[in-house]
């Protein structure tokens, strides 16, 4: 029984694939990008939690990548790449770590990416102990709209390259607006929404069923996405 099931879910994901995909147009080249489509497929890990970093086990940050962003990322060579900070300084004397953020961001809500925001998702990962090597934290200071300094107790090179700028960042307006104030509502309601700066948005969401995605039209990064959208479903073989 197990293996007309497996059968069954390969011939599902190729159909799904040729749904997805499709052919090209003629007279575009296989490397040439094509906008539109909804890309489909079928997962067999998912996500309990989809907008709640403080929360998030390994695969929850995956599915949240997509809408969720953090001040920087790591190329192919494993160099940290701009996000939402453009840039950063370290100063091992004063031990201090300054972010100069990225402007004209603004989260699926509305509101501003500035460094408040990045202030309130560092202090809130730094509460909960989710921020790794968070206790060399001693204080974070909003220096203007668009810079954040962090005071440490203690530096290394590491904490930005592996620790601090992966932080994921969600909108502070939406978590406090969820549910009118209700910390514990507010935290219920961001578990399944997702409210990030990403070049998508969650528009619906069922633990071990279903997300779905649609573009950010107001992304940041000009041009980007390429697709319209995602629909992944889960599927479990017993």
């Amino acid at each position: 029984m197990k293996r007309i099931i497996i059968t069954a879910v390969i011939l599902i994901i190729c159909a799904w694939s040729l749904v997805g995909f499709g052919s090209l147009a003629p007279g575009l080249a296989a490397d040439q990008p094509v906008k539109g489509g909804i890309l489909k497929a079928i997962r067999g890990t998912f996500p309990k939690v989809i907008g709640y970093p403080p929360e998030f086990a390994p695969v929850d940050s995956i599915f949240a990548l997509p809408v969720i962003e953090r001040l920087s990322e790591w190329n192919e060579k494993g160099n940290p790449i701009p996000v939402l900070a453009e840039s950063w300084k370290g100063d091992p004397g004063n031990k201090t770590i300054t972010w100069y953020l990225r402007k004209g961001v603004k989260f699926h809500d509305g509101t501003d990416w500035n460094a408040e925001a990045c202030r309130w998702n560092l202090q809130l990962q730094i509460d909960k102990k989710r921020l790794p090597d968070f206790q060399f934290v001693k204080s974070l200071e909003v220096v203007d709209n668009y810079t954040l300094k962090m005071h440490l107790t203690e530096y290394t090179r590491l904490l930005i390259r592996e620790n601090y700028s992966w932080a994921m960042m969600i909108s502070p307006t939406a978590f406090q607006k969820a549910r009118g104030g209700d910390i514990e509502k507010s935290k219920e309601w961001v578990r399944r929404n997702s409210v990030g700066t990403g070049p998508f948005k969650v528009v619906d969401f069922k633990r071990d069923a279903f997300i779905k995605y649609v573009r950010n039209d107001n992304y940041w990064r000009k041009g980007m996405p390429i697709l319209m959208g995602w629909k992944l479903v889960s599927f479990r073989i017993p």
